[in-house]
């Protein structure tokens, strides 16, 4: 019996084989060879961003090995997990009941692949779902689980038992398809009860990552008739992080009445435009923890279970945009009035507040442009250009030691913020520190080789400790 198995898994695997080559040309070169290439390929694959994984947002390339465990045990549904974990423990009395190769099969589909992941220590990011292939297997593996029990328990001399094996199952069933039904746009974005269902994953656990629910913020839109040119004629401008998937739902009907654009969501008022719709995907866990998420400007948000998934901003009289302008313009007092007026409107935009604090900055307001910098952590903990405004308004107020652990601050929140290694090392080079700050530019440079001041200051660096010779070949690279 084994043997026909074998045989038949082997079959399947050459006909599947066979059939992709088929559409693959690269393989076709060399069907092993380039196979086995695409193979290592995949499980050291490049793309590196910055996800959000229990509470922290950390490079891809960064996870910890139980990246996908943690996923799987926080986003499937329990009746699965349960018999999962059943299946696996009670494997030897499946293999009795189903015969080995069934079990073996489902186990090995299921359980391989996520290790095979785990031990490549290959790049994953956005959940797991880079691992749903596997998915099929322990589902079949908890289906067996579930059937061995309710054979079990039908000779048990009280049916109750086998009733209450029915509860659990039903109940266990119940929560995530009353989630689907009521999110049935979205039912992807789900979390089970261990992770405290989707409130308990806000801020803590990537959601709606792959931008979804932009649909329904543009259709909530149409529906409300903010999709229209605006009086004087012009088209309306809408912005958004996801905008692939903004143009995909605004209909050509639209055309010359609604323009779309693309904008980052902490850089969202450096582009001139009416509405935004912004997806909670790249906005950082601790801001979404305070809960002023979405902020105030926020004309309606779509939710799953009570949960911020996508929101869609006005930008109302536009004062952070013209703010931002006239920062550019080094026109700091007009910034000042322009980021004042945002704040009256909007308290808790925490970008007026950080141009505010840059203006301050640049017009010599230290005490200003730390109170300024303290709203705005207070409404985006841990926002990196907070805290090196922070770190500049010490820096001039002569708080050296102050500034030293801001940057430290947030070198612990990125530890590739090249400019923060660039003001320690200026720090360090004023108190005489020179291979404290040589080794802390080093840094800067190994991660923004580019970065011309950090070559700057190691020539001043070299010349105080005499090394002219070193100093001039460093003002060489700068110069380029």
């Amino acid at each position: 019996m084994v043997g026909n198995y074998a045989l038949i898994a082997l079959a399947v695997a050459l006909t599947g084989f066979v059939l992709a080559l088929l559409v693959w040309p690269y393989a076709l070169k060399s069907p092993i060879d380039h196979t086995l290439e695409a193979l290592n390929a995949f499980s050291k694959f490049g793309t590196r961003i910055r996800v959000l994984f229990q509470g922290v947002n950390i490079m891809s390339d960064q996870t910890p090995w139980y990246y996908p465990i943690v996923w799987m045990l926080n986003t499937t549904p329990l009746f699965v997990l349960l018999g999962i974990i059943g299946g696996l423990i009670g494997f030897p009395y499946l293999w009795k009941r189903f015969g080995p190769m069934p079990v073996i099969m489902a186990a090995f589909a299921g359980v391989f692949p996520v290790a095979y992941i785990i031990a490549k220590d290959a790049i994953l990011y956005d959940g797991w779902r880079h691992l749903l292939f596997a998915y099929p297997g322990l589902v079949a593996l908890a289906a067996m689980c579930w059937i061995e029990l309710d054979i079990r328990l039908k000779k048990a001399a009280t049916p109750y038992y086998r009733y209450a094996l029915w509860g659990i199952l039903g109940l266990t069933l119940l929560e995530p398809a009353q989630f689907i039904i009521r999110n049935a746009s979205f039912p992807y974005v789900y979390f089970n009860p261990i992770a405290g269902g989707m409130k308990g994953a806000h801020g803590n656990f990537e959601e709606d990552y792959w931008g979804v629910s932009v649909r329904q913020a543009v259709e909530r839109m149409e529906k409300e008739g903010l999709l229209k040119a605006k009086p004087d004629g012009s088209p309306l401008v809408i912005a958004s992080s996801f905008s692939y998937n903004l143009d995909k739902h605004i209909g050509p009907e639209y055309d010359g009445k609604v323009i779309t654009t693309y904008v980052k969501y902490n850089q969202r008022y450096a582009k001139d435009w009416d509405y935004a719709i912004f997806p909670s995907r790249y906005v950082r866990g601790p801001q979404l923890r305070t809960g002023i998420w979405p902020p105030s400007s926020q004309i309606f948000t779509i939710q799953a279970n009570g949960s911020p998934l996508t929101t869609v901003l006005s930008a109302g009289e536009k004062h952070a945009h013209r703010g931002e302008q006239l920062t550019k313009e080094s026109n700091f007092a007009g910034a000042i009035e322009a980021f004042q007026q945002e704040i009256a409107q909007y308290p808790d935009n925490e970008l007026a507040w950080i141009g505010l604090a840059n203006a301050y900055v640049n017009t010599q307001q230290a005490p200003l442009a730390l109170e300024a910098t303290r709203k705005a952590l207070e409404v985006a903990p841990e926002n990196l250009s907070a805290l090196f405004l922070t770190g500049l308004a010490q820096m001039n107020m002569g708080d050296l030691s102050g500034a030293m652990s801001t940057f430290q601050e947030a070198l612990k929140i990125d530890e590739e913020y090249s400019v923060a290694y660039y003001y320690l090392a200026l720090i360090q080079a004023r108190q005489g520190d020179f291979n404290t700050a040589l080794s802390n530019l080093e840094k800067v440079l190994q991660t923004n080789p580019k970065f011309k001041q950090a070559y700057e200051l190691a020539a001043q660096i070299m010349d105080q400790m005499g090394n002219p010779q070193r100093a001039a070949e460093l003002r060489q690279q700068a110069a380029k």
